[in-house]
């Protein structure tokens, strides 16, 4: 799912706010987890965990766009790195919060 969710916002990219697709796909990803979480349907659990999939295979693509859009070209890759190593620290202390 996450190839397929990948794919289908690279037909779209051009004519939508990165911002806010990333927004919703971060809502989608929150709903999926905690309806998984809460659910023993198992057709339940495969449609979330589906949504879940196609919703992270967008956010690997759209913070470069974000990036692209919001800075300028000869400080991209400066930006790029920042966010990646803040995002990196970030999710390695996240596993000490559950």
């Amino acid at each position: 799912m996450a190839i397929v969710g990948r794919v289908s916002l690279s037909l779209v990219a051009d004519h939508l706010d990165p911002r806010l697709v990333a927004a919703i796909s971060l809502v989608s990803q929150a709903v999926a987890v905690f309806t998984i979480h809460l659910s023993d349907n198992v057709h339940l659990v495969l449609l979330a965990s589906a949504v879940f999939g196609f919703s992270i295979g967008n956010l690997i693509t759209l913070p470069p766009l974000i990036i692209h859009r919001e800075f300028e070209v000869q400080n991209f890759t400066v930006v790029m790195g920042l966010f990646t190593s803040i995002s990196g620290t970030v999710g390695a202390f996240g596993v000490s919060l559950r």
